[in-house]
């Protein structure tokens, strides 16, 4: 049964309806939003038509306002440059590591003969243990022409795998060519006026996938790995002077070094670059294998192992000189940012992923242990890691035949490198190279020469970078010297090719980048401001109207009605009080 509406709130709903109907005309009569008096009008077919195209700019308004929240919560951040140069002396200068040559002499180990008696049955039994071992240690940094004899050496591949773990590549050292030969020459990074410096006192033995390597302006190996970390990077460089040795006083006259700075090396002008001739020598170069010569422009604190990235190829036979112009990217990220979640920021800061290998966070790095820990993997059935990447002692070096199959298994690991979620450094440099190649050297060092005046002073100089100062030995003494070290008797000192490389900044000033809030409250507001007043004339006045009518107006309208009403029922109850005193007057005149 339906309710019956007494006639009290049927009233108060007519008084509702009229006090909305009558502060929407005042409403729209007053109101600064574009459209809305028209809106208000009595004509219905005009107001139908106000209404209409309100409500079309206002969806128009809705679509653009999502949209634009939209974009801020796929991409907060954004990265935009600085607004102003910085000076090259605020980053340090890169780490250059050169790849030179890198097979054995072959007068001593010819390893085009050892691969080719390698296929043979009948002659890879006259093979002893060492024989082995350096075909095997020289194959590593072959493997592209070894592969090509895969089908001829499947057979006899068990056979280099008969050693218990894998072989050090410190075997080899002794049939290279010696770094101090190799480094001939280096020259710039210092304020002072000087005609050049020893290579080998800041160059370091590495060892990459290339093979044996010299790197310079890398941080020391303490400071790059955690502890109990093993990789294959030298403690110190190649050669450290004595000290408080009157026997040995004489090198510390005779080799310059730059002055004593903390690593990494900085510069302040495009000027000072770093200058280094490597010399070249045919007997330890194979008809077979010949690896290529390579230079590796890379962070101080990140290993080269990379060279689709890092590495560059140097043509030594057809150029001479090569000059490495570097333009730095810099990206700073505000600390302010940490507060958004990693995968809203897109990166991680120093102290927010901690690798197993390393002690700071860098992409490079974060692959690198990727890789390593893949090797690792129960899936990947090796258990073992190759000799360029960062290991516990506790972990095998792979036998050889991981190796000849180790770009297919990268390629296969690459994909998983995805799920180790490699983030970009939220602070980082990378260093872009230009390479400009010339034909013609600076200078042609053989023409320098003398050799009556220079032979005796080659083998002092030898000498000396090997520890070995002894004056007082006579020629036939310092030859027998040699004989004993990684050079044959015939070989000729003065039979080289050199290839000069520089390296320097493009620019004294670079721009940097920085990761910023895509919108601040600000540019928020403004955005949404905008899009409201464009379309609709809307303002944060006009958003206070909005309150005011349908607020603030409405109540005090119903509190006037209800104090009207309480005023009127107030006057009626007077009146009728009056009224009842009037008749009991009337009534008490009559009873007398």
């Amino acid at each position: 049964m339906d309710r019956i509406i007494s006639p009290k709130e049927l009233k108060q709903e007519h008084n509702i309806k009229f006090l909305v109907k009558s502060n929407f005309t005042e409403f729209c009569d007053n109101s600064t939003i574009h459209g809305m008096k028209y809106v208000g009008r009595k004509k219905d077919i005009e107001r139908i038509l106000w209404i209409a195209v309100c409500s079309l700019l206002l969806l128009v308004c809705a679509s653009q306002i999502h949209k634009t929240v939209g974009k801020w919560r796929e991409s907060p951040l954004v990265l935009l440059l600085d607004q102003k140069h910085s000076s090259i002396n605020e980053i340090p200068f890169p780490a250059v590591t050169i790849c030179p040559q890198r097979m054995p002499n072959r007068n001593r180990f010819n390893y085009s003969d050892y691969l080719m008696r390698f296929i043979d049955d009948e002659k890879i039994k006259s093979f002893s243990d060492d024989d082995f071992r350096l075909f095997e240690i020289t194959s590593k940094f072959c493997l592209h022409h070894v592969i090509e004899y895969l089908d001829k050496i499947e057979n006899q591949i068990h056979k280099l795998s008969f050693f218990q773990n894998g072989i050090p590549n410190e075997l080899i050292e002794d049939y290279l060519l010696s770094e101090h030969f190799q480094l001939a020459f280096c020259k710039g990074l210092t304020t002072e006026f000087e005609p050049g410096w020893e290579c080998n006192l800041r160059f370091t033995k590495i060892w990459l996938k290339e093979g044996l390597c010299y790197t310079f302006n890398m941080f020391p190996y303490n400071e790059i790995f955690n502890l109990n970390v093993t990789f294959p990077l030298a403690l110190h460089p190649n050669l450290v002077l004595p000290k408080n040795d009157p026997e040995r006083a004489n090198a510390r006259q005779m080799l310059k070094d730059i002055p004593e700075q903390p690593l990494p090396f900085h510069v302040n002008d495009r000027r000072d670059r770093l200058y280094v001739r490597t010399r070249l020598y045919d007997d330890f170069t194979d008809p077979i294998c010949n690896p290529e010569f390579h230079v590796f422009i890379h962070n101080p604190y990140e290993i080269p192992w990379d060279g689709h990235t890092h590495g560059h190829h140097i043509n030594v036979l057809k150029f001479k000189k090569n000059i490495f112009s570097i333009t730095p990217t810099v990206t700073h990220t505000k600390d302010e940012l940490r507060e958004f979640p990693i995968e809203d920021r897109g990166c991680y800061f120093d102290n927010e992923r901690q690798l197993k290998y390393f002690q700071r966070y860098s992409h490079s790095n974060c692959e690198l242990e990727c890789i390593t820990d893949a090797f690792l993997a129960d899936w990947s059935q090796l258990n073992c890691t190759l000799h360029w990447m960062p290991r516990f002692s506790d972990r095998e070096l792979c036998k050889f035949e991981p190796y000849l199959y180790a770009s297919f298994i990268e390629d296969v690991i690459g994909l998983q490198i995805d799920k180790c979620n490699c983030l970009p450094d939220c602070n980082s440099i990378k260093y872009d190279v230009k390479i400009t190649r010339y034909l013609t050297p600076s200078f042609n060092d053989h023409a320098f020469r003398s050799k009556d005046l220079l032979n005796k002073e080659m083998v002092k100089m030898y000498l000396i970078m090997n520890k070995k100062l002894n004056f007082s030995m006579t020629l036939d003494e310092q030859v027998k010297m040699i004989k004993a070290s990684n050079l044959t008797v015939d070989f000729d000192y003065w039979n080289w090719k050199f290839s000069e490389i520089e390296v320097s900044y493009e620019s004294s000033r670079f721009l940097g980048m920085k990761r910023h809030l895509a919108y601040t409250f600000t540019d928020f507001v403004s955005q949404i401001g905008g899009i409201l007043g464009c379309f609709l004339g809307i303002s944060i006045f006009s958003i206070i109207e909005i309150i005011y009518f349908w607020a603030i107006k409405i109540f005090q309208k119903k509190n006037n009605d209800i104090a009207q009403e309480e005023n009127q029922n107030s006057e009626l109850e007077t009146i009728i009080e009056k009224k009842v005193q009037q008749i009991m007057k009337v009534q008490k005149r009559h009873s007398h």
